[in-house]
């Protein structure tokens, strides 16, 4: 769940920015004051089929056309230096009624388990 909120956060603002000054092509990402950055690709508008004629399974029935608006979406999942850096910022209320950027709550053991982390920056403050 901390990852969706922080991706949802991220696409938002970014994408918001982004959309002022650029094109609808894939873009880097810093995040302020550290040296770790994320990839956001933009994905177009368009339509697909949902699920299945031929498939027994009723969750998969009946097929449906789904139109989707065009987005951004990270490019990678959220790798745990950014959500450090997310967790420990204090600029976000942790009490807050805004779903999208809500400050997530700390996990109870250290996420990483010693792996996965290229800044060393911390989970806890």
């Amino acid at each position: 769940m901390q990852k969706i909120v922080l991706i949802a956060a991220c696409t938002a603002m970014t994408a918001a920015l982004h959309a002022q000054n650029q094109s609808f092509e894939k873009y880097e990402q810093p995040i302020p004051g550290s040296p770790v950055k994320f990839e956001m690709v933009p994905i177009k508008a368009g339509s697909f089929k949902m699920g299945s004629k031929a498939s027994k399974q009723a969750d998969e029935q009946p097929q449906h056309e789904v139109t989707l608006s065009a987005f951004w979406i990270g490019a990678k999942e959220v790798t745990h230096d950014e959500f450090a850096l997310y967790l420990n910022d204090e600029h976000y209320a942790e009490n807050s009624d805004v779903d999208a950027i809500t400050r997530p709550s700390r996990p109870y053991i250290e996420m990483t388990l010693g792996m996965g982390k290229e800044g060393g920056f911390p989970l806890t403050a």
